[in-house]
């Protein structure tokens, strides 16, 4: 009986895949530029909505300037609108306001008294709108006066017409629009033969011209 000399037969080897990583690393890059655009698209939207959202937009743009309208008018100003006590009257050369002197000041003297400083701060709102000019003037009665501080009706009268302009400075009014006389006794209203006359000549007088202050 012969020996069979055939080589053994070797079983077949598996193929082996080999993936190809160029493959895989492709297909991550263009996952990554998806989600790149993504989010690139949706920071653009944010954008757009913040710009759209008055609470979260950022106002860039300048206010406008103030318009500085024209100073109220002096004749323009509604007579009631200035107080009880102080009456009003129109002319030429303005609006003139009197105002007594016993609402203002003590017999014989010139700072103010707590009415007066009442009564002047109902002014100055009023005063405040305009830029006209004004002059406050004191008038006495003819009845004299010798004391060591005010020799004559001339020194009575000038200081209460300065202490008037003091106090509307104090509250803001521009001293350069202002004018400080005094008149004494010489140009009374009414007759100085009667007291009821010689109350109404003791007075200060603020005239606000109706020609605004340069």
């Amino acid at each position: 009986m012969s020996e069979d000399t055939t080589p053994p037969r070797t079983p077949p080897h598996k193929a082996i895949e080999l993936r190809d990583s160029t493959e895989e690393e492709s297909w991550l890059l263009v996952y990554l530029d998806v989600m790149t655009l993504l989010v690139v698209m949706f920071v653009v939207m944010l954008t757009f909505a913040g710009d759209g959202d008055p609470e979260t937009a950022a106002d860039t743009t300048e206010p406008a300037p103030e318009v500085q309208g024209p100073s109220p008018h002096p004749a323009d100003w509604p007579e009631g609108s200035l107080g009880d006590d102080i009456e009003t009257s129109r002319s030429d050369e303005g609006l003139r306001l009197r105002i007594s002197s016993g609402l203002l000041f003590e017999s014989g003297q010139a700072e103010l008294s707590h009415k007066g400083l009442d009564t002047l701060a109902e002014l100055v709102p009023t005063l405040e709108q305009s830029s006209h000019p004004i002059v406050v003037t004191g008038h006495t009665d003819d009845v004299p006066i010798t004391t060591d501080r005010y020799p004559s009706n001339w020194e009575l009268s000038s200081a209460r017409a300065a202490q008037v302009v003091r106090f509307f400075q104090k509250e803001g009014i521009s001293p350069e629009r202002m004018t400080a006389v005094g008149k004494a006794h010489i140009e009374p209203r009414a007759s100085n033969e009667t007291a009821e006359g010689r109350a109404r000549n003791r007075r200060v007088e603020l005239l606000v011209r109706l020609s605004p202050a340069d």
